[in-house]
Formats: structure tokens, sequence, C-alpha cells
């Protein structure tokens, strides 16, 4: 009866567990440098294999900050150059897209 007892309690814990882990949250993070707030991400968040929280990488939701007009113009020179130069835009391709892809294999949203 007690052994009844102690099994039936393994199956319930066991089962909370695996309902457990089937929950999803979202962390926000602001960092801010002297109160002006400099970047800001929300991470949608699961419970592991190993069933320890963990931010998922393939699931960021990232708001930008408005870019000052220097960031900008940066920023429209190196497209521009990626478009107009294929040998450079293949290397910055596999130097960014693998293991972007990489990630998604790891998290299983590819199947």
């Amino acid at each position: 009866m007690l052994q009844q007892k102690v099994a039936a309690i393994k199956e319930s814990i066991a089962q909370n567990q695996a309902s457990v882990r089937q929950y999803t949250w979202t962390a926000h993070t602001e960092i801010s440098v002297k109160g002006e707030v400099k970047n800001e991400k929300d991470e949608l968040c699961k419970y592991g294999p190993d069933g320890q929280g963990r931010q998922d990488a393939g699931q960021k939701a990232q708001k930008e900050q408005p870019a000052d007009p220097q960031q900008a113009a940066t920023k429209q020179k190196v497209v521009a150059a990626l478009k107009n130069d294929p040998k450079m835009r293949e290397q910055f391709l596999n130097k960014v897209a693998a293991p972007i892809a990489n990630k998604l294999f790891e998290c299983g949203m590819v199947p």
C-alpha cells in the first residue's frame, strides 16, 4: 500500500514537471547609460532539455532604437558595398548566415 502511494506521488511529480516544461515567458532587458535607454530587447524563454530555464536564441524580438545619422550613413554604405561586390557579399553571408542557420537547427526550428 505504501509502495503504491510512493509510486503515485512519483508519477504525479513527473507529470507536473512535464507540464511545467511546456511554459514559455518573455524576458525584458533594458540597457541604459546615465538614465538614457540605449537598447531594449524582449526574448522568448522556455525550459531546455535539462529542465533549466533558458532564453531561446531563435525567438528574439529586439526593439531597435532610432539610429543616429552617422550610423544610418554607415549602414547605407555597407549595404551598397554588399550589393555591388558579390565576393564580399558571399564572404559576409558565409560568416554571418552559417552560425544563424546552425542555431536554428539546434533550437529545433528547422526540421
